[in-house]
């Protein structure tokens, strides 16, 4: 095992990742509720307890425990043959594609459908978020760095275990501008909502 500094930030994503959707398990509800009102906070607590509002936290929990695995390949950890399975574009290329494409496919049905998927009506903007951005996110990466790699004759002389490791960092870079764009998008509703006031709804619970 030798330290690697990109090893170790995928390490902690993903150990403080899971720490925090595994909490959030643990807390009282009236916390829970609580937590969901700071602004930046209610990305990760958003107290819809419905299965549309947990499955994005739950694909980002399984790309935690990858970032883990990666982090600690990337220290030579494992064996030099697990190592190879990791760091190969045949096992990351169709990881990225399949929960993008879940993202993407569950919350259309979420959004499109009637079919009984437990959801709150009013949490449709998260909904369409965690559909295209965070779908797009993980499903535009491969082809994205596939564009890098042909447009820069350096990255391609890298060692395809290095190349990965850096598409892993482009990943997270786009789950931080996905939290970016959804504070921003946030306050761009509460300012809508100022200037077109209406009655306030109850929670609607559709799908139980």
């Amino acid at each position: 095992m030798h330290f690697n500094m990109l090893g170790f930030v995928f390490l902690m994503y993903g150990i403080i990742k899971i720490i925090l959707v595994t909490s959030i398990m643990f807390i009282p509800p009236e916390l829970k509720k609580k937590l969901s009102t700071i602004e930046g906070f209610d990305m990760f607590v958003s107290g819809d307890d419905t299965t549309a509002g947990k499955m994005y936290e739950y694909v980002l929990l399984s790309f935690a425990i990858f970032s883990i695995i990666h982090g600690l390949a990337l220290m030579d950890v494992f064996s030099q043959r697990f190592h190879n399975i990791i760091e190969s574009k045949l096992f990351q290329y169709p990881f990225y594609i399949a929960l993008g494409l879940w993202l993407m496919i569950f919350y259309m049905l979420v959004l499109y459908t009637d079919l009984p998927i437990e959801k709150k009506e009013q949490n449709r903007r998260n909904y369409k978020i965690y559909c295209y951005l965070g779908g797009l996110s993980f499903l535009l990466v491969p082809p994205i760095w596939e564009l890098i790699e042909y447009f820069n004759p350096g990255v391609q002389k890298m060692p395809q275990d290095k190349q990965l490791m850096y598409m892993t960092l482009l990943m997270l870079a786009a789950i931080f501008v996905i939290f970016l764009v959804y504070i921003v998008s946030k306050r761009l509703y509460k300012m809508y909502r100022q200037r077109h006031p209406k009655e306030k709804k109850e929670d609607v619970v559709i799908g139980k």
